[in-house]
């Protein structure tokens, strides 16, 4: 409580920073107008595309680990590690993501064959010496869902940060207005979904939390603190952020803390379950579920409530934001039972999939991996069936509503089982070492921090809109600006130099904990 009553007084003393915000200048007004224009969602995307898009980093990693293997290189070497990652996994990850966004699907095919043609030539010549028998599904499992899975959407998703305010990125990969989707419609949803990924081995430790204040201050609190000042920052700076994306005062680490902090209530109400039956496993899937549900609930009633007041895209209007904190941030405050939503449902499947993937003996194993993917399986069909059922079209990150929470677990149920099948085919396949996989999905809040502060800093400093050639216009079907090579070379080069600082921050953060890793 003492949590909640901080954000909503913050919101409220922060509405006089907002009105001196909203009073500018005509030229700051001109280029906020001119920016959020240029970062609108121009063109057409796929779900094919975005399951491409996210499987292709995996593919990427997979490609590395062969040729390391092929090439008999020392990847525990952090400078070979590092110098092979951004080879194999940066350089063409921003290309696709920006000039090479048309050959999506052919990049992915090929990856694919290169990828079966060593996997092959490593199998029969046995170059993986290091490890002779075949690792147990269910530790590489794990290591693919705790590592890879969390490093290829920190990689995604700060990429698209700034990747977006560059007129090399296609406008299809920006943020939809309202309904639809689109390449950074998923970042939030991803977020929601690694972040679940670690309360599901909290959770499946089965110990109840004695100290929830304790539990609180340290997953929530640094989060409030975190879009306070991320608050403070855009209206001191004068940063421009479209209200309509959160809200007026509103950020995603409100959203994240928020979250967090409904699972700290599950926790309390598992701790008090516990004591009062006697089949603590069975009462925290029946709580997870539970909790699922209602926030389904909660967000279909909220898109209700939305729909009354949205007959058009100018709803609410800056004189309607201005009279309340709830219609200055509608779209935060609507949004978080559609974030709890994903929060939770990810959580479950991840307890059942957790589950169902540990026999009681090794017997069982064949058995037990089947009955998980056969779980895996009718739970996708079951997202896929519900979105045709009511429409594609009804998908609204802005607002979180029931179709986006479906959606984004349906993309990630299909991204999941394309990262497993490499280690299900070749169970003697041991991942060499990745400095970057490392750092994304172990130092993932820092790189997300660190992220957003150069992207601040690299719009604040560069005019990203002079690097649209004049009277250049937008291919309406692919969101594309024709460019010329040498503006082309400069916002690639700002995108590395973005990426390696990021990188360098994290590694000077703890590079000795990440030598050490890497040497283990």
């Amino acid at each position: 409580m003492f949590l909640i009553f901080s954000a909503s007084l913050t919101l409220t003393l922060l509405m006089t920073i907002s009105n001196v915000q909203l009073q500018q200048s005509p030229i700051n007004d001109s280029s906020k107008m001119s920016h959020e224009q240029f970062t609108q969602k121009v063109g057409n995307t796929s779900v094919l595309e975005l399951l491409a898009l996210s499987t292709l980093p995996s593919l990427l990693i997979c490609v590395r680990n062969y040729l390391l293997l092929f090439f008999h290189l020392n990847a525990r070497n952090i400078h070979i590690s590092l110098i092979s990652d951004v080879l194999c996994i940066l350089l063409p990850t921003i290309s696709l993501l920006t000039f090479g966004n048309l050959y999506i699907f052919t990049s992915w095919t090929v990856l694919g064959l290169i990828y079966l043609s060593l996997g092959l030539l490593t199998y029969y010549q046995s170059f993986n010496i290091e490890q002779k028998s075949p690792i147990p599904l269910i530790v590489k499992l794990d290591s693919v869902f705790s590592r890879e899975l969390r490093a290829v959407c920190m990689l995604l998703t700060c990429l698209m940060i700034l990747c977006i305010d560059l007129p090399i990125c296609p406008r299809r990969f920006a943020k939809t207005h309202t309904y639809g989707f689109s390449l950074m419609d998923t970042g939030t949803g991803w977020a929601i979904v690694i972040s679940a990924l670690s309360g599901a081995r909290t959770l499946l430790q089965f110990r109840p939390v004695e100290n929830l204040f304790r539990l609180a201050y340290r997953a929530v609190l640094p989060l409030f603190i975190l879009g306070i000042i991320r608050i403070c920052a855009v209206s001191l700076l004068d940063y421009p952020q479209p209200p309509t994306e959160y809200g007026l005062h509103w950020n995603f680490f409100f959203t994240i803390a928020f979250v967090r902090l409904l699972s700290v209530l599950l926790t309390a109400t598992l701790t008090i379950a516990e004591r009062l039956f006697n089949s603590p496993k069975r009462m925290r899937f029946t709580c997870v579920f539970s909790f699922s549900v209602v926030a389904l609930a909660l967000s279909a009633f909220c898109e209700n409530m939305v729909k009354r007041h949205l007959l058009d895209d100018a709803w609410p209007s800056t004189d309607e934001r201005l009279r309340s904190v709830l219609v200055a941030n509608v779209e935060g405050l609507f949004s978080l039972p559609g974030y709890a939503a994903i929060y939770f449902f990810a959580l479950f499947n991840f307890m059942v999939m957790k589950h169902l993937l540990t026999p009681r003996t090794k017997n069982r194993m064949s058995y037990s991996f089947s009955v998980c993917v056969l779980y895996h399986c009718t739970t996708t069909v079951a997202y896929g069936f519900y979105l045709e059922l009511m429409g594609w079209e009804t998908i609204s990150r802005r607002f979180a509503t029931p179709s986006y929470v479906v959606f984004i677990l349906f993309l990630c149920n299909c991204t999941m089982f394309v990262m497993t099948i490499p280690h299900w085919l070749h169970p003697f396949y041991t991942a060499t070492p990745s400095a970057l996989t490392h750092i994304l999905s172990s130092y993932a809040a820092v790189y997300f921090v660190l992220s957003n502060i150069l992207t601040g800093v690299v719009n604040i400093l560069v005019d990203t809109l002079r690097f649209l050639p004049h009277d250049s216009f937008v291919d309406q079907d692919t969101g594309v600006y024709p460019t010329e090579f040498w503006l082309c070379f400069i916002q690639l080069f700002i995108l590395l130099i973005y990426v390696i600082v990021c990188l360098s921050g994290v590694f000077l953060f703890d590079h000795k904990q990440i030598q050490l890793d890497l040497a283990w």
